[in-house]
């Protein structure tokens, strides 16, 4: 079994890099690298393993897909309980700030945010799991919804204006996993 870590790299300092991007509000710069398992890959003169398949090789991806497989053998059950949609994505925040040029560099002068079904993760100040159980209100919420609460081209994107607004809630949500739940992940080929 082959396992495949892309990674981005840049010839800068990463904390001040961080703290650029997340001061601007837009998006890093371009990497000046991309690795997979800490190697550049063919692309870069210091490379030494030119023989990865080519990104748009899907018979390479079947392959490597249809190879992983749990290290024991698990009954997987054949039926589910609940239907999960989840979406992962990047959302344009509308800008709050009061020095716009300086820190609403995105899309349409906004923010990016992560998101998973259009709600971007508000970072607490206590841990979720040390809320949860020690029984602390206030730093999350239990209704992460079944589906995104908004509906666009989540793989193509949309522009964060009418009627293709992508701008996502803040917040901690969590789903309490009792059920049996089927999990299908979609990538989009170049």
């Amino acid at each position: 079994m082959l396992a495949l870590t892309p990674r981005e790299y840049w010839l800068k300092n990463m904390v001040q890099l961080e703290q650029q991007v997340l001061a601007s509000g837009g998006d890093p710069p371009i990497a000046d690298a991309f690795i997979i398992n800490g190697h550049p890959g063919p692309n870069y003169n210091c490379s030494n393993d030119a023989r990865l398949p080519n990104f748009n090789d899907n018979l390479a991806v079947k392959t490597v897909m249809d190879g992983l497989k749990s290290l024991s053998t698990v009954n997987v059950p054949k039926e589910t309980d609940t239907n999960l949609f989840v979406t992962i994505g990047v959302n344009v925040q509308k800008c709050q700030s009061m020095q716009p040029q300086q820190n609403c560099q995105g899309i349409n002068h906004g923010v990016m945010a992560a998101s998973m079904n259009n709600i971007s993760f508000s970072k607490p100040n206590v841990s979720v799991l040390e809320a949860y159980y020690r029984k602390i209100d206030g730093y999350f919420t239990e209704d992460f919804p079944y589906a995104p609460l908004k509906f666009y081209d989540f793989v193509n994107g949309a522009p964060n204006n009418i009627p293709n607004d992508t701008n996502s809630m803040i917040g901690t949500r969590t789903k309490c996993v009792h059920d049996v739940y089927e999990i299908i992940k979609e990538e989009r080929l170049e």
